[in-house]
């Protein structure tokens, strides 16, 4: 398989379980909790009719930002990350990233999976593959209803970990469904940004060669939640990959 059709289809496929995960809360807040909840998010901008006893009115929105890249460098100071690429390194361009969403609604054209992508707008902030060892970083950042908002506010990044891999098996059909065996999917404690966070890691087969995905996600920025996925062939090039980030 061409490295870059690889390298595009896992983007396709982090497209598929970032919808899938933000499509499990079904904006399922409990009461009681809602009660102990203050100042957790605000509406996005141009939603309107929403209550002012709503908690999600009282938190300052974090304004979105979309990712620069300038030279190798990649930012995004919605997220508050950067990565600093070297030569071996190519970033997709816009008009490559503009044409995934539609490569997303062919390949899974009348399933279940095409609904649940369809019922969020989604943002594929950047694509970049070494051009040496195939491995790919990338950032989708997936828009959030209030409820939704609400709703992940009141658990921790390990309770959302264990929320999206409550969904296992139909993320592992959905990657099925594009030709890559998921022999496991699992929650994976890493550093990133010199900080512990909690990872899905999963381990793949693709034409029976081994292919290795980190994914973090970050629900708890404003009106779009975000993942980083970082992949590769070698296992040993996951912790390379994370170092490639830093905070601004």
């Amino acid at each position: 398989m061409c490295y870059k059709k690889l390298s595009c289809l896992i983007l396709l496929l982090i497209v598929v379980v970032s919808s899938m995960l933000v499509g499990c809360s079904n904006g399922d807040t409990k009461d009681d909790k809602l009660e102990d909840v203050t100042g957790s998010v605000s509406s996005p901008a141009g939603d309107t009719g929403a209550s002012s006893t709503d908690p999600s009115d009282q938190k300052t929105d974090n304004p979105l930002s979309i990712g620069r890249i300038e030279g190798g460098v990649y930012s995004n100071s919605y997220i508050g990350i950067a990565c600093n690429l070297d030569s071996s390194w190519s970033f997709y361009s816009a008009e490559e990233l503009q044409e995934l969403p539609d490569n997303v609604h062919d390949m899974f054209e009348g399933s279940d999976i095409s609904e649940i992508i369809s019922s969020h707008q989604q943002i594929i902030d950047m694509q970049a593959q070494n051009t040496e060892t195939s491995a790919s970083v990338n950032v989708v950042m997936t828009k959030l209803s209030t409820a939704e908002r609400v709703h992940y506010e009141l658990l921790s990044e390990e309770e959302i970990i264990d929320e999206t891999l409550a969904q296992k098996d139909s993320m592992i059909d959905a990657y099925e469904q594009a030709g890559i065996t998921v022999e496991s999917m699992s929650k994976k404690t890493v550093t990133f940004l010199g900080q512990q966070r909690t990872a899905i890691y999963s381990v793949c087969n693709i034409q029976g060669i081994p292919y290795y995905m980190l994914q973090l996600l970050d629900f708890h920025l404003g009106s779009y939640g975000a993942s980083i996925t970082m992949a590769c062939f070698d296992e040993a090039d996951i912790t390379d990959l994370l170092n490639l980030f830093y905070a601004v």
